[in-house]
């Protein structure tokens, strides 16, 4: 669902803020809160709450990534509402093109009809005349 590139962006992050390497700061790991984290983003849940109350690199590694997951949540609403907009849109259209169809076979219909009247007229006075 998600491009590849977020994926590592993401998993990057969580190694980074897991403690697997040796930082110069004694400040401890950037954990994600309990109750959201990296799965619950990557399955549309934008709200990823961060410790943000180091003053590294790492803070502002995390204040980037909540900057970014509040614009892919904005960018995700608006996509949704568009898509909405576009499906009644479509079914919209899809009524009136319908309703068109139905029209134009009624008129093939009568155009038909008229023709077969006109053919046999025409054959009937042909018979008479002769």
């Amino acid at each position: 669902m998600y491009p590849q590139g977020l994926r590592r962006f993401c998993s990057g992050l969580a190694h980074c803020s897991g403690g697997s390497r040796q930082r110069p700061s004694s400040a401890p790991p950037l954990q994600p809160s309990p109750s959201t984290g990296l799965q619950s983003f990557l399955c549309s849940d934008f709200e990823v709450g961060l410790e943000t109350s180091r003053e590294d690199e790492l803070d502002q590694l995390a204040h980037a990534f909540q900057r970014m997951a509040r614009e892919v949540q904005r960018r995700e609403e608006a996509l949704k509402q568009a898509n909405e907009g576009l499906e009644h849109r479509v079914e919209e259209r899809t009524r009136e093109l319908t309703d068109v169809h139905r029209q134009l076979v009624e008129t093939a219909r009568q155009v038909g009809r008229a023709e077969i009247a006109t053919n046999v007229l025409h054959n009937v006075g042909n018979v008479l005349r002769a």
